[in-house]
């Protein structure tokens, strides 16, 4: 009776390494299989010829495999960018005849880190004949975003801001958020940091951001500035009571 249990404990002590070892082998080959197939020379597909004439290639592409069927996709690819936008974006308010800007409308400041969510916004902005005040906008370039959770503009500098002026203040606001990283809800410590102090919601207003549009009214009030104007650049809903708020004398958005 000992030397039968002792055979079965020696037994099952060695398929149980075996398994370990079956299961681990097959992760690794697994995680491997191309670099193995190679090292192998093992064929992972078969051609099978046939007198059928039938055309299997079901989803033609519409564009040719050279170097003008890519130009041609890159070309219609923007089209579809600038259609999208142009039928995605949504005017929600324009007063004082704020859009489109008037010939005399030049120099244009570009405040809050919204702005680097719009690519090379700077770079459209001057090549539609525009004067862009480089300063502030590398200010504003240089400051630390993060999608869901840190807004990244900070409170009003009058070291830095203190002596703009300009015919436009286009203020830009942004949020990023999305599967995987869900917008931090209403309350998360995480929002509480020195960029965005005391604000506990990513699709609301920040501090920063309130400091920023009540700075640029009090510009504009003082003649520094024609017209205040926001650009809202979002993938979620953003709390925009802000938006007709009198302390922030917002002309269109």
């Amino acid at each position: 009776m000992k030397k039968s249990t002792k055979l079965w404990t020696v037994l099952t002590s060695v398929m149980a390494v075996l398994l370990v070892v079956a299961i681990i082998g097959t992760m690794v080959a697994n995680y491997f299989e191309p670099v193995l197939n190679t090292l192998l020379m093992a064929s992972t597909s078969k051609v099978v010829e046939s007198d059928d004439t039938t055309d299997t290639e079901y989803y033609k592409s519409d564009y040719t495999y050279d170097r003008a069927g890519e130009e041609k996709l890159i070309a219609d690819s923007e089209e579809l960018y600038r259609n999208l936008v142009e039928e995605g974006a949504a005017l929600l308010k324009n007063e004082n005849g704020a859009l489109p800007f008037a010939s005399t409308d030049k120099a244009v400041t570009v405040f809050g880190t919204g702005l680097k969510n719009i690519p090379s916004l700077d770079a459209v902005l001057t090549d539609a004949g525009y004067t862009v005040n480089a300063e502030i906008y590398g200010y504003y370039a240089g400051q630390a975003t993060n999608g869901r959770t840190i807004v990244g503009t900070p409170v009003w500098d009058d070291s830095v801001l203190g002596n703009v002026s300009g015919d436009v203040a286009l203020f830009t606001i942004s949020r990023r958020a999305g599967e995987g990283t869900d917008a931090a809800h209403p309350g998360a410590t995480s929002l509480n940091t020195a960029t965005d102090p005391a604000n506990g919601d990513y699709l609301d207003i920040s501090e920063g951001e309130e400091s920023v549009m009540e700075n640029l009214k009090r510009l504009k009030d003082e003649g520094k500035f024609k017209k205040i104007v926001v650009v809202i650049n979002t993938s979620n809903m953003v709390n925009g009571d802000f938006i007709n708020d009198p302390r922030f004398g917002i002309d269109a958005c």
